[in-house]
């Protein structure tokens, strides 16, 4: 039972990955595409994406939008 437990945390961290993805590529509000960019970008290195995450860091961080970017901004510097 354990594993199948571990197996479908697995699961579940691919799935919100898609959805944090999707969320940005849908057009979503500044405040809510920040969100999802700092929850996919913290999420992927728990796959073993920590390349994916530093291009999802960076494509917030250089978003055309500066109020999304202020916003991704805000977000990665708290680990500061």
């Amino acid at each position: 039972m354990p594993g199948l437990r571990v197996q479908l945390g697995i699961a579940h961290l691919e799935l919100a990955c898609a959805e944090f993805a999707e969320s940005v590529e849908g057009g979503a509000n500044p405040r809510t595409g920040a969100l999802a960019i700092e929850l996919l970008a913290r999420t992927l290195p728990l796959r073993g994406r920590d390349d994916d995450a530093g291009r999802v860091w960076t494509y917030g961080l250089e978003h055309e939008d500066e109020t999304l970017a202020a916003e991704v901004r805000l977000r990665y510097q708290r680990d500061a």
